[in-house]
């Protein structure tokens, strides 16, 4: 995040700096503070996009008991396909995303994800959005959600890939995989199954988990 160690460390080990909550808090002000982000608002938020939080729901909760989840959907057949595009690649990159190449397991883990996520909502203010509907819809759908965290509507959030981040924050080394960050949405990435699987891949899937995947109207 190249921040400033001396000033966080300072910030950091100040008396009122009590306990993790704080401190990542304190991370986040300064790292909104040098994207030139108002740190002085009545409200700060900042979030995280991880799909490994959802293993650590109970510690969120108890760390940020205020925190609001936001919960993307997406049609688990796409996502079938972003694995195997994904897999593709054979990067030698350490960091590149270890991920399922069986269609059943990927979404047998999208399930899990999103049970898991709709359980912290339980305890939390919690919104849930299509991934098909931010794409297709983008201004009214991300307008929905500014509502709902109470934030006023900024049309630079629309124009976040135009912002150069390789480099800046994000490591060059992750480009291959994170390309789409500097791309606008993409209508053609909803429904790209039909034209990557094989009827029998998108019947497996279906006769598998079409009671899931109808709870989310796939």
């Amino acid at each position: 995040m190249k921040l400033d160690r001396h000033s966080l460390e300072n910030r950091i080990f100040d008396k009122s700096i009590s306990n993790f909550s704080d401190i990542y808090t304190e991370i986040q002000r300064q790292y909104a503070g040098k994207m030139d982000k108002d740190i002085q608002r009545s409200k700060f938020f900042f979030g995280e996009k991880n799909r490994f939080w959802r293993d650590k729901a109970k510690w969120i909760s108890k760390c940020f008991p205020d925190a609001i989840i936001l919960h993307i959907v997406r049609d688990p057949r796409d996502i079938v396909v972003s694995y195997f595009q994904l897999n593709l690649q054979n990067s030698d990159n350490p960091h590149h995303p270890k991920l399922e190449s069986d269609p059943l397991a990927i979404v047998k883990e999208w399930v899990l994800n999103n049970d898991r996520i709709r359980e912290m909502g339980k305890n939390h203010p919690y919104w849930m959005v299509k991934y098909e509907e931010l794409i297709l819809h983008t201004i009214s759908s991300m307008d929905n959600i500014l509502d709902f965290f109470g934030l006023d509507h900024e049309d630079s959030i629309f124009e976040y890939y135009k912002k150069e981040i390789f480099g800046v924050t994000e490591p060059v080394s992750h480009k291959s995989w994170k390309a789409k960050l500097t791309e606008a949405p993409d209508k053609t990435n909803i429904g790209k199954f039909e034209n990557f699987l094989s009827a029998m891949e998108i019947d497996r899937i279906y006769a598998a988990f079409k009671t899931e995947m109808a709870d989310y109207g796939y």
